[in-house]
C-alpha cells in the first residue's frame, strides 16, 4: 500500500484535521479514528502525543515521511507534522493498518507493521510499568524505616 495515495485519498475524500494543537486534543480526548505523526515532529510533541494517544486509546502511526511531505501530500503549502484522521473516506488506510499491511511510499526506507508497532509501544508500557513499580517500593520502604526509627526514638 502506499501511505502517500492513502492520505490523499483520506483528505479528499473523508474528514482530517491538520496541525500538533488538534492533534493533541484528539489524543487527549479520543475522537480520532488514527493519527499520523511525521518523522521530524519535534520530539517533546510527539512524546506528549503518542502518551496522550496510548491513554485514549487513539491509534497512531509514526510515518516515514516528513511534515513537509506530509503537507505537500495533503495538497497544502505549508508543513504538517500531525493529520488527525477523523473519518478516512474511501481511504483505505485504517484497514490496511488492522490487518497489519506493510505501509509503503517511494520515500520510505523502512518498514514497519502495525502489530510491530504495537509490540513496541507495549514493550515500553511495561517497562515504564515495572519503573514505577520499583519506585513505589522504594518509597514504601523508606516509609517503613522513618516509621522504626521514630518508634525507637519514642521508646528511649
Amino acid at each position: 500500500m502506499d501511505l502517500q495515495k492513502a492520505i490523499r485519498i483520506a483528505v479528499e475524500t473523508g474528514k482530517t484535521i491538520m496541525g500538533s494543537k488538534q492533534g493533541k486534543v484528539f489524543a487527549l480526548k479520543g475522537g480520532a479514528a488514527m493519527l499520523l505523526i511525521s518523522k521530524n515532529c519535534p520530539k517533546q510533541v510527539k512524546e506528549e502525543i503518542m502518551h496522550d494517544a496510548d491513554r485514549s486509546k487513539t491509534p497512531y502511526y509514526e510515518a516515514n515521511l516528513t511534515s513537509v511531505e506530509v503537507g505537500s501530500v495533503c495538497g497544502k503549502p505549508f508543513p504538517v507534522s500531525i493529520l488527525s484522521i477523523i473519518e478516512p473516506g474511501n481511504s483505505d488506510i485504517l484497514k490496511a493498518l488492522e490487518k497489519g499491511a506493510v505501509i509503503d511510499s517511494e520515500s520510505t526506507v523502512g518498514k514497519e507493521t502495525v502489530a510491530s508497532m504495537k509490540k513496541r509501544r507495549d514493550e515500553k508500557k511495561g517497562k515504564e510499568k515495572k519503573e514505577e513499580k520499583a519506585e513505589g517500593e522504594e518509597s514504601e520502604i523508606s516509609e517503613s524505616e522513618e516509621e522504626t526509627e521514630g518508634e525507637s526514638a519514642e521508646a528511649e
